[in-house]
């Protein structure tokens, strides 16, 4: 008859385990048109971001300026990653720079599967690009700037999200 616990292994570290995955997150970037854009080809691009990301659940918004590219979009980590390697992989453009991924209690912008608008205001264009108004900080759970900047600006450019 063996002992109990004979043969069992018992592990004497604390497991250290990830944290946990947030259920939802949001991805900020910007990038640099390959070559000029015109209308056909940003028509077709939403068409097909809106069917792929109707998909895989994700949500989001797309500004243009005529040379460059911002998008914010939101879903699980699982459909962020899908859409991010799709927008990886695009001959559109090229330079991507991811300014932010973090995670987020709730959508901001869950009825666009991809909202579109082009941008003239150069100083909003340009400070939508400023890394540092996407940082969030732990003890600060509110929205960073960047977020807060985006949202105010789709409002006034489109209409409530």
């Amino acid at each position: 008859m063996t002992p109990a616990g004979a043969g069992l292994i018992i592990n004497r570290f604390p497991t250290c385990l990830p944290p946990p995955m947030p259920e939802l997150q949001y991805i900020a970037y910007t990038s640099t048109a390959s070559r000029d854009i015109v209308d056909a080809d940003l028509q077709y691009l939403l068409a097909d971001a809106r069917h792929f990301n109707a998909k895989v659940d994700a949500t989001g918004v797309l500004l243009f300026n005529g040379l460059a590219f911002f998008q914010y979009l939101e879903g699980t980590p699982q459909a962020c990653a899908a859409v991010m390697a799709r927008i990886r992989s695009s001959s559109l453009h090229h330079s991507i720079y991811e300014l932010c991924c973090h995670g987020i209690d709730a959508r901001r912008f869950g009825d666009w599967r991809m909202g579109c608008t082009l941008v003239d205001d150069e100083a909003r264009w340009l400070a939508l690009h400023d890394p540092s108004l996407w940082t969030t900080r732990v003890e600060n759970p509110a929205p960073c700037e960047g977020l807060t900047l985006l949202t105010a600006f789709w409002q006034a450019s489109i209409g409530t999200p």
